[in-house]
């Protein structure tokens, strides 16, 4: 339970204070055992194949929601110190891995690399580069030639270019 305290009185001979005690609402403390409550009835709701234990959960989340939103509207001073709480204390979970975040899923078609590879919709692209866009044909850009050594440097333009294979 949250509270307030207010100093009221000083002994000015032993030093002695007197505090009135205002005791508050705590929502922090009920949105804390609100989210433990939902936490263990969706574990339970995942370990059980009781559909009456799951319908619970879900009306529990859907109150634990309702609670979190009322509190974020009508009480943000409040909702801003349960989200400072929660950020800082969960920074020693470690960081969330994910091994497969950068795996192909078995249904993708693998991708081609290298020049000529089509890179989704859109016109494909050539030896050259991509001839048949919308920057050729709409906006009349040219692709830079070739040079004679093989390279991509515009004339005149003075840059050295040193092939590395």
């Amino acid at each position: 339970m949250d509270y307030k305290s207010t100093l009221t009185d000083k002994d000015p001979v032993t030093g002695t204070l007197s505090w009135d005690i205002e005791y508050l609402p705590s929502y922090s403390k009920v949105f804390r055992n609100f989210n433990e409550l939902k936490k263990a009835f969706t574990e339970l709701s995942n370990q059980s194949q009781d559909p009456n234990i799951s319908n619970i959960s879900d009306s529990i989340r859907g109150l634990f929601n309702q609670y979190r939103l009322h509190l974020r509207k009508n009480y943000p001073e409040e909702y801003k110190k349960i989200n400072v709480k929660e950020i800082s204390t969960s920074g020693g979970a470690g960081a969330y891995l994910t091994p497969y975040a950068f795996k192909l899923k078995k249904k993708q078609k693998k991708i081609e690399e290298g020049p000529g590879a089509t890179l989704g919709p859109g016109p494909a692209a050539g030896p050259n580069g991509v001839i048949n866009s919308a920057y050729t044909k709409q906006f009349k850009y040219r692709l830079v030639p070739k040079s004679k050594d093989d390279t991509y440097v515009q004339k005149g333009s003075g840059m050295i270019v040193k092939k590395l294979f």
